[in-house]
């Protein structure tokens, strides 16, 4: 006799507004037919999916409770290498951990293959269940989102690198759509070898090395939230 197993995943997210909306991560939801949402308090409810944005892999989704605390956002610009930060989430399904270290680097891009991503770098161990949800710096502010792992979990993890207002927090808190720039190419740095073929003075500034296609979610008329 054969047994049918419900599949199921995990993730993280971060409230952002008391009316229930919450951002996590895009894949972390994407292929879900049904989610809910465990609260650390215990209570669970259903929830359902607002607004996503698969250019920075975020998500918002909403619950309908009461009570609700809304995380205080800070600014990841104002963050220096070497400051303390944590990323708290729900690794292997273990709720409410908190996992500390320091600002490794910043303005980490490509790492995905897209150029929408400009990340933070973290030695804060983060692992699988930890996506979507927030990396915090000293005063318990959200800084970034944790997103994914660069080699081994627990090393090398990586989060996204947000503005002072990412994509997809306007959006949840019901101030409009999340409108991003975007230059569409990936620089790199002008290295010795390229300063002489280029017949510079000096290796220094940047270079473009790479001009990404025209994404579909970037298409005029569309926007950048999918709703």
């Amino acid at each position: 006799m054969l047994r049918r197993f419900e599949e199921t995943d995990q993730g993280s997210g971060v409230i952002v507004d008391t009316e229930g909306f919450i951002l996590t991560n895009y894949h972390v939801v994407a292929a879900a037919s049904e989610m809910r949402v465990t609260l650390s308090d215990g209570r669970q409810f259903s929830a359902v999916v607002v607004g996503w944005d698969v250019p920075t892999d975020l998500a918002v989704l909403r619950i309908r409770a009461d009570g609700l605390v809304a995380a205080e956002w800070g600014n990841s610009d104002e963050l220096e290498v070497g400051a303390l930060v944590w990323a708290v989430g729900n690794p292997f399904g273990l709720r409410r951990t908190i996992t500390c270290g320091i600002l490794s680097a910043k303005n980490r891009a490509g790492l995905a293959g897209n150029e929408q991503h400009d990340l933070l770098q973290t030695d804060a161990a983060v692992n699988p269940g930890n996506s979507g949800g927030p990396l915090v710096d000293a005063r318990g502010r959200v800084v970034g989102i944790n997103w994914a792992i660069v080699g081994k979990p627990t090393r090398g993890s990586v989060s996204p690198y947000p503005a002072p207002s990412p994509p997809g927090l306007s959006a949840a808190q019901g101030l409009g759509v999340a409108e991003k720039g975007w230059l569409g190419v990936g620089l790199a740095d002008v290295d010795e070898e390229t300063s002489r073929r280029l017949k510079l003075k000096e290796p220094a500034g940047a270079r473009i090395d790479r001009v990404a296609p025209i994404h579909p979610h970037r298409r005029r008329g569309s926007s950048p939230m999918t709703w």
